[in-house]
């Protein structure tokens, strides 16, 4: 029991992990955007 409660844990922190990459990205992507819209006109 104790050790699928530590696998869901382990699951839960690298999935927040991810979200926090994809969130990222797209600031990242939105920064980049911004910028050449700018830089264009």
């Amino acid at each position: 029991m104790t050790r699928k409660m530590r696998k869901n844990k382990e699951e839960s922190l690298q999935r927040s992990g991810e979200m926090k990459i994809l969130f990222f990205f797209v600031h990242l992507l939105s920064q980049s955007l911004l910028f050449f819209s700018t830089w264009s006109s």
